[in-house]
Parts: C-alpha cells; structure tokens; sequence
C-alpha cells in the first residue's frame, strides 16, 4: 500500500501543504464539537483538532496510524467506505485529501457514509487537478448543503450541511 511505504516521510513531504489546509479549516468552530477525521493520515491535522476538542481518526492505512497513535491521537484503522461507527456518532467529519484516491463508483458510498455518521456538518477537500469537481459538488448536494467552497492553492475545501432529508 503506497501510504504504509511513504507514512514515515509523510509529515516531511505533505506537512506543510497539511497545515495550510488546517488554517483553513479552523475557521469552523470545533469547539465542544465530536470530530471524526476520515483519512487522518499521521494525525496532522487531527491533532490541531485535538488541542480544541475530542477527535477520533481513522485511516487504512496501518502505518500513517500508528505514526499518529504515537503522537497521542486516538485513532484506528478503517475503511472510509464502511465507516465503523452509529449513525449520528458525530458532530462533524473531516476529510482531506481523500477522495482522490477512492474509485469513481465508490464516491456515492463515501460520502452517504460520512452523511450517516454526522450529526450535522462535514468537511472535505478534493484536489483541484480532479476533472470529476462539478459530478462531486453534485453527490454532495444530494446530502448536503454547500455552505461554502474555499478554493485552496491545491484544494478545494468544502464546508457542508447536512440535509435532514437526506437518505441514511
């Protein structure tokens, strides 16, 4: 698995990019909120979480995990498709830099599962370089509102509601 080879040199080759990501990001308030950051890697930006609320990480990959256990973080390893989790276990989701590396036709599956384990909003960068952008904005409406878009030097950054209508 390509993230188990690179997850020791990870923080030096993605760290920076990481956290320009989380600048962004915190600009949601995590505050008294549960988190569950989907794909979190060695814990970069899960740990920026951790210092303002209780987060939970979960990568496939078993490396990138146990970088991030061994930075404190409370995290497992998991699929981002069979989310192991009730539904409405958490406030928001986080998840970045994913979805590039999920099949087309697991995308649906991907974002129902973070649909039903958020209580109310998620949020989640695609890179840029993805053609398949405006398809994505489109599954996302399906469950979610598009609160706002933040486009990103290589990102772009997603902050969603969740539809109360929307299918679990």
């Amino acid at each position: 698995m390509y993230y188990d080879f690179i997850s020791k040199s990870y923080d030096e080759l993605y760290g920076e990019e990481q956290i320009k990501k989380w600048k962004i990001i915190s600009r949601y308030n995590f505050r008294g909120k549960k988190v569950l950051d989907v794909g979190c890697g060695t814990g970069i930006i899960t740990k920026e979480i951790s210092k303002i609320t209780e987060v939970v990480g979960i990568d496939s990959s078993k490396e990138m995990v146990k970088i991030a256990k061994n930075k404190g973080i409370n995290c497992i390893v998991s699929s981002a498709l069979n989310l192991p989790f009730k539904n409405k276990s958490f406030d928001v989701v986080v998840s970045t830099t994913v979805l590039q590396d999920i099949k087309r036709e697991d995308w649906d599956v991907f974002i129902s599962e973070v649909n039903r384990v958020t209580k109310r909003d998620a949020i989640i960068s695609l890179l840029k370089r993805n053609k398949k952008s405006e398809e994505l904005k489109k599954m996302f409406s399906k469950y979610f509102k598009i609160l706002d878009l933040v486009e990103e030097e290589k990102d772009y950054i997603f902050f969603l509601r969740r539809r109360e209508n929307a299918n679990m």
